[in-house]
């Protein structure tokens, strides 16, 4: 609770927490029910103190058209556990300039899932790429977004991620410089 809330008398306290609840809640009710009638979601008024409140739930239902029509600024609140529970197809409607404001440690979350970022892989920064940690989610790692990526974020794969990539979606995908970026102690990854 924010400062001001801590000085309220205990019963008021337990109101506001009560009160947040309530409203994550509507929120989990009004993305899902919006995504289970197949509606168009604008998303544009959501923030980034609204993302982190997300269950995996509402991270799961959230649509391409909401995460095409979510400001850039609200990706800061994406978790990791929300981004485990994100939906494939929805997760074409990311957009470049939304991912790089996702917080690096939210890249624990991504499985096979990502392997539907494509060309949004281009607003991937080094820390981003240095904390995609699950073998699935290096392996799903296809030419789209390999081509897509910037030099830079190389320089942050692990040696554990280079050793799940697929040899047959690196080509054309993968250029000199990028490798030249790649940490040395990741190269041995390469079979």
């Amino acid at each position: 609770l924010p400062k001001s809330a801590r000085m309220l008398p205990h019963a008021l306290r337990t109101e506001c927490t009560r009160t947040t609840a309530v409203a994550t809640l509507l929120l989990d009710v009004l993305i899902i029910s919006n995504v289970c009638l197949g509606q168009k979601m604008d998303c544009s008024n959501v923030t980034a103190m609204d993302v982190m409140k997300f269950s995996q739930y509402s991270c799961a239902a959230i649509s391409q058209s909401c995460f095409q029509t979510m400001p850039q600024t609200s990706f800061r609140g994406f978790t990791s556990q929300c981004v485990a529970s994100f939906n494939g197809n929805a997760i074409q409607g990311i957009l470049k300039d939304q991912v790089k404001h996702m917080p690096g440690e939210s890249f624990r979350g991504w499985s096979s899932n990502i392997e539907y970022m494509g060309p949004a892989c281009s607003g991937w920064t080094s820390e981003q790429a240095g904390n995609l940690t699950d073998e699935h989610a290096c392996e799903a790692l296809g030419i789209d977004c390999f081509s897509a990526m910037r030099a830079d974020a190389y320089a942050g794969f692990s040696f554990q991620c280079v050793a799940n990539w697929r040899d047959n979606e690196l080509g054309g995908g993968v250029t000199a410089k990028d490798i030249s970026r790649i940490p040395v102690e990741s190269i041995g990854g390469f079979n």
